[in-house]
């Protein structure tokens, strides 16, 4: 069963890397070293993160 929650502190690591690689792949025309883990952090700052777990 597909269960939705809201982000833990302990899901940032994991959620950093997902979003890195994800925009590395979908933005391949961007220089990727200018794509950081923290980016994850500055583009969900003030947002409501919500994590799907199997």
């Amino acid at each position: 069963m597909l269960r939705i929650r809201q982000m833990r502190p302990q899901d940032k690591p994991k959620l950093r890397q997902l979003y890195l690689e994800s925009r590395r792949k979908t933005f391949y025309w961007d220089d990727p070293e200018l794509m950081h883990l923290e980016d994850f952090d500055r583009d969900t700052e003030a947002e409501l993160v919500f994590v799907a777990e199997l």
